[in-house]
This record gives C-alpha cells, sequence and structure tokens, in this order.
C-alpha cells in the first residue's frame, strides 16, 4: 500500500477551486455572448458548457496515464538509507574504539540495502510487465512470498554477524538507538 501523498491531494484541490471560480465567470458573461454572438438564452448556455465539456476531454488523458514515476528508483532508495545510516552513526556517537568494528557492519547495512532495492524496482518491473487478465496464481505468489523471505533471512544473518563484535562495546543509550534502527531496517518485532 503507498502512503497518500498529501501535498498533491492539496495541490489537486487548489486546482479544483480555481477552475470552479471560473464557471462563476462564464455566466457573468452570458449576456455579453448572446449580445455579441447573436445568440438566444439556450444556445449561449449549450456553448459555455462546451467549454467545461472539452476541459474534462482534453484532461480525461492526463489522469488515465498509469503513473510509474511515483516509484522511486533503486538508486533512490540506496541514497535513502545512506543517509539514514549516516543519522545512525552520528546518533550513536561512536568512540575511536567502536568505530574499529562499525565499517564491518556498515558495510553489511550497505549491502544489505543495495540488494533490496535491487528486488523492490525488480518486483516493480515485474509486476508492470505482468499481463493483468492472468495475475500470479496462489502458487506462484507463495513461491515470491518465500524467496523473497529467503533473502531477507540471509541479510539478517549476515547483518547479525557483523553486529555482535560492535554490540558488546555499546553502552545502553547506544544499543537502544541501534535496535531501533535494526527494528524500522528489519522490520522486527520484540
Amino acid at each position: 500500500m503507498r502512503a497518500t501523498r498529501w501535498g498533491v491531494v492539496f495541490a489537486l484541490i487548489f486546482a479544483g477551486m480555481i477552475a470552479a471560480g471560473q464557471v462563476g465567470k462564464a455566466a457573468v458573461a452570458l449576456p455579453l455572448i448572446q449580445r455579441e454572438l447573436g445568440l438566444g438564452l439556450f444556445v449561449a448556455s449549450w456553448v459555455i458548457a462546451m467549454y467545461g465539456v472539452l476541459g474534462s476531454l482534453v484532461a480525461a488523458p492526463a489522469f488515465a496515464q498509469k503513473a510509474k514515476t511515483d516509484r522511486p528508483t533503486a538508486n533512490q532508495v540506496v541514497a535513502y538509507d545512506d543517509a539514514r545510516l549516516a543519522k545512525l552513526k552520528a546518533d550513536l556517537r561512536l568512540t575511536s574504539e567502536q568505530e574499529s568494528d562499525w565499517g564491518r557492519l556498515e558495510k553489511g547495512l550497505r549491502d544489505t540495502s543495495k540488494r533490496r532495492a535491487d528486488r523492490m524496482v525488480a518486483r516493480w518491473e515485474k509486476d508492470d510487465a505482468a499481463d493483468a487478465r492472468n495475475p500470479p496464481t496462489p502458487g506462484e505468489r507463495m513461491r515470491r512470498t518465500a524467496d523473497a523471505m529467503r533473502g531477507q533471512a540471509d541479510e539478517m544473518n549476515a547483518t547479525a554477524d557483523a553486529i555482535d563484535p560492535l554490540w558488546g562495546k555499546l553502552d545502553d543509550r547506544q544499543k537502544r538507538t541501534l535496535s531501533a534502527y535494526l527494528d524500522q531496517s528489519f522490520g522486527q518485532r520484540r
């Protein structure tokens, strides 16, 4: 499920309000249009209404487009994870003794981020290419989920191996900070 992009929602609402304001102007101009074009009230009203219909017909194809651009690229996902990792390191305030063990964990987390981003983008591309009339069978969905879980389990094991040397050197505050980061990154529940 995608998060609601509230900025876009409010921009569209505002644009709708502006467009609605134009309707009122057309009604005020109706007597002038009648006089200038020599039209009766009925025909002049239809002319004004056709502008609204024309606008709807021109706008409809824009809304019918399937938006693929709202998905991040693999590089954007990795960049986001890199920023989170830099924030984690700053929040941990590592000592020089802890820094020596941080490198292995950092490399493991960066590698995990890259593999995860590549899997996400590949899954999106596969979903986009899939024929909507032939959705995957329950067995195919289960196999896809099992493959993803195996990949996540391997990444969690590698990360756990990289954490162990550093964990013993962290104080309680640092352990809470690192645990919160890992819980969010790996979806762990205690």
